[in-house]
């Protein structure tokens, strides 16, 4: 191993007496001027350095003798001993000591004789267009986002490359009953066939035709679960002497109606719909066999017919064959799809009102051009006397679709329109 002893003057120094002990330090932090130097130049502290007794001292020796520290260095190669020699020339040239600045890295800097430049000695290297070659440019990066981290699913999204989807959309209605509840999902039939009954029966209490009282969305409850403004219960269907400006005095909070109670419902919509669903199960089995191969239209008319005539019309003769009429590819027989409209009998009477609700679930499977657009009644005369009512069915045109003839003599007479 070689020694160098690298200090800021090549000048030997003397051991310090006491009184220079006690004198304060000159720095940067000291406010003492420092002592003025004889100036003397370079060539001069060489060589009053190897005349002095400095010259046949050891390293070690030098380094006690002028109080610097001894630094022991590995043996390194020609290029790199002459570059730390270099160095350690330019720092001792340069007057920089080994003191630092308070707070900071620069060393202190004396001052150079006046005159004195310094030239760094040149080495071997890449000149400023092989450097300016030799860049190596890295890209800005790009902005990072939350969906380049997680493929853009969300943070939150399920694993395996699987999207979540929002089942409840599909769900038609919940039927809460006694022994728990149960979810009806969205078909076209359920869904088209509820949205119709907003414009057929509307979302107010209502008398019907036949003068029953009637829920939102024409649901007519049972017997004993609502009630008068005085309290008292009553039969909706029956004999309840309640005229249409008595309705917005009827409690129906407590209604039921196919074992499906309004109290377990937050509004008169989800209880219609759970009405609804489980009253399409009750009408798919009043069919019977072969309900499920029905088209959905027919399966539409088939609710629609049942939520006003109730559920034991699915089995009348004549609506079954509106619905395999309706089911069929190809040209499909008025008569057999209308016939069905003859029904519209209440107690004794013929309301016309009730032949417009069967005529507008004719509408739902009408051939194209053959939708009932509106109803002309006119008396029907005996020598004299009415005897009955004529009920002409008409299509947009004024072309005639069919005509029933009833033993009604109190009917309205005129036009009456059906919403198509």
């Amino acid at each position: 191993m070689a020694s160098y002893n690298i200090q800021s003057s090549l000048r030997p120094k003397a051991r310090p007496t006491k009184e220079q002990d006690n004198k304060p330090a000159v720095g940067i932090g000291s406010r003492d001027k420092p002592e003025e130097k004889e100036e003397k130049s370079f060539l001069d502290t060489v060589s009053d350095w190897f005349a002095g007794a400095g010259a046949n001292l050891t390293p070690e020796e030098q380094a006690r003798e002028n109080g610097a520290t001894l630094y022991t260095l590995p043996e390194f190669d020609d290029a790199t001993r002459r570059s730390a020699e270099e160095s350690a020339l330019y720092r001792m040239d340069m007057g920089i000591t080994s003191s630092l600045v308070e707070g900071g890295d620069e060393a202190l800097r004396e001052k150079l004789p006046d005159g004195t430049t310094y030239s760094p000695p040149k080495r071997p290297g890449l000149t400023f267009e092989e450097a300016e070659d030799a860049l190596i440019i890295i890209p800005e990066p790009e902005p990072v986002t939350v969906e380049s981290l997680d493929g853009g699913g969300g943070l939150m999204s399920p694993t395996g490359g699987e999207t979540a989807t929002d089942t409840t959309d599909n769900i038609f209605a919940t039927l809460v009953t006694t022994t728990g509840s149960e979810t009806v999902d969205s078909t076209t039939p359920l869904t088209a066939g509820f949205d119709s009954l907003v414009e057929a029966e509307g979302t107010d209490i209502h008398l019907d035709g036949r003068g029953f009282v009637t829920l939102p969305y024409g649901i007519v409850p049972d017997s004993g679960s609502v009630k008068k403004a005085n309290g008292t219960t009553f039969d909706p269907t029956g004999s309840h002497g309640l005229s249409a400006s008595q309705l917005s005095g009827v409690d129906y909070s407590g209604a039921t109606k196919f074992g499906l109670s309004r109290t377990d419902y937050d509004n008169d919509e989800a209880f219609a719909k759970a009405v609804y669903a489980e009253f399409a199960n009750r009408t798919a089995t009043s069919y019977g066999e072969g309900f499920e191969d029905l088209t959905d239209e027919a399966k539409q008319a088939a609710y629609d017919m049942a939520w006003n005539a109730g559920i034991g019309s699915a089995g009348w003769s004549s609506v079954q064959t509106m619905l395999n009429e309706a089911s069929k590819d190809g040209d499909r027989s008025k008569d057999s799809l209308i016939g069905f409209t003859t029904n519209f009998r209440s107690g004794s009477d013929y309301p016309r009102g009730l032949l417009k609700r069967r005529l507008q679930t004719y509408n739902l499977v009408a051939n194209e051009g053959e939708a009932a657009s509106v109803i002309t009644t006119t008396a029907v005369m005996k020598d004299g006397k009415r005897t009955g009512t004529l009920y002409t069915v008409k299509d947009a045109n004024g072309g005639v679709l069919k005509t029933w003839t009833k033993p009604d003599l109190d009917e309205v007479l005129g036009d009456l329109e059906v919403p198509q």
